[in-house]
């Protein structure tokens, strides 16, 4: 599995209103936090949720995910 990490919202375009096939997109939203913090948020994530995440469109902040397939 390979999941697309991104900060791009444009690839939410491409998965639901063009129905490209993805093997699943987070959309990291983690703007004035460190790099640390954004590693840390964007693995744990990954780890808690990449059954989810699988194709499927996900979106992580600060506090929360949201996943859509």
């Amino acid at each position: 599995m390979a999941i697309l990490l991104t900060s791009d919202k444009d690839f939410g375009e491409l998965v639901f209103r063009q129905g490209r096939i993805s093997w699943g997109v987070l959309l990291i939203r983690l703007a004035g936090i460190s790099q640390a913090s954004k590693v840390k948020i964007v693995a744990d994530a990954i780890r808690k949720h990449s059954k989810e995440i699988k194709q499927g469109f996900a979106v992580v902040t600060p506090v929360a995910i949201r996943i859509r397939r």
